[in-house]
């Protein structure tokens, strides 16, 4: 209670336990064991003030994560301290396969913003994630042509007075559409316009998005099929 633990909480049970159980030899090695990865006396009692259970764990159990997250993953030892109920879970279950998904996603933020397209949708999208997970969707040949097309089709957009908010939707729901042929795309917007849409709603981006859909289904043979539906 001294250390001002809460009796009303369960973790006032686990410091009992935790100071039942444990030598005060065996408490000094414990804080030995921590103190190796970098923790300073006042980082390892903050630990224990949170996670009583983190300094009753067996020397193999701390150096095991601690190797695995200080060493193989890169966090600092502090980190680790601010959430010391990592450590109690399992290495092999529960904290490897979750930092396996955390690698690939920070590969996957380090190819998009490695990607000379990242500035020029920087400027639509403005959020870092939104940027990631629109290159992330593009498929290949889109990203291809995306800087021939893009920056053409986004002027077009805007010289019709296409609002930044539906711009940015489009981008972000169908980022493939804005990589379409100059001429095609303009041609698509201004059938969708001549229909009523109106371009500061979302389902003005919808029906682009499914009349260039629709026509790359239809395929260039069946062109007239298409003029005699939406012209």
């Amino acid at each position: 209670m001294k250390l001002g633990f809460d009796p009303s909480k369960s973790v006032f049970v686990e410091a009992v336990r935790a100071f039942h159980f444990m030598s005060h030899k065996t408490w000094e090695h414990k804080t030995e064991v921590y103190g190796r990865f970098g923790l300073s006396e006042d980082e390892i009692w903050s630990m224990f003030r949170k996670r009583p259970n983190c300094l009753s764990l067996s020397e193999k159990k701390i150096t095991g994560v601690m190797n695995f997250l200080v060493c193989k993953m890169g966090w600092q030892a502090a980190v680790v301290a601010r959430v010391p109920s990592i450590l109690c879970l399992s290495l092999e279950k529960r904290i490897m396969p979750r930092c396996s998904v955390e690698s690939r996603v920070v590969e996957s933020k380090f190819r998009a913003v490695s990607d000379p397209n990242y500035e020029i949708l920087k400027t639509i999208l403005i959020s870092d994630e939104k940027v990631v997970n629109t290159l992330n969707r593009m498929e290949n040949r889109s990203l291809c042509s995306f800087q021939k097309t893009f920056s053409n089709n986004l002027s077009f957009l805007r010289g019709l007075g296409i609002s930044q908010s539906s711009i940015s939707y489009l981008v972000i729901q169908s980022p493939s559409v804005m990589c379409q042929k100059v001429r095609k795309f303009a041609e698509v917007v201004k059938k969708v316009m001549n229909l009523g849409f109106d371009p500061s709603k979302s389902v003005f981006v919808e029906a682009v998005r499914a009349f260039i859909s629709c026509r790359q289904n239809m395929g260039t043979q069946n062109g007239g099929l298409w003029e005699v539906r939406f012209v």
